[in-house]
């Protein structure tokens, strides 16, 4: 099985660790990510300051390529650059 690297927030603890990389459904793509970015959020959730489901990958923020897409997925093929910038997705 392929693994991929995560930092991730588990039992009130922050650890770089091995995760399985995932495989799309139908409707997903996975991006092999580059560059990642770990923002106030991502702190604030690392510290325990913002709630969220344990475990969680941190860094929401991050820049890369298309290594897989879903059977139902159109408009997107292997190798084709991406980012993900959640907040500016609107502005744009």
């Amino acid at each position: 099985m392929k693994t991929m690297q995560a930092l991730v927030r588990e039992k009130g603890r922050v650890i770089l660790t091995r995760r399985p990389i995932p495989i799309p459904t139908e409707n997903q793509v996975v991006v092999k990510v580059h560059t990642a970015g770990v923002c106030r959020t991502d702190l604030q959730v690392a510290c325990g300051e913002l709630l969220a489901a344990d475990p969680v990958i941190l860094g929401h923020e991050f820049a890369g390529e298309v290594a897989h897409v879903g059977g139902a997925v159109c408009g997107v093929h292997p190798g084709q650059p991406v980012s993900a910038i959640p907040w500016q997705a609107d502005s744009m």
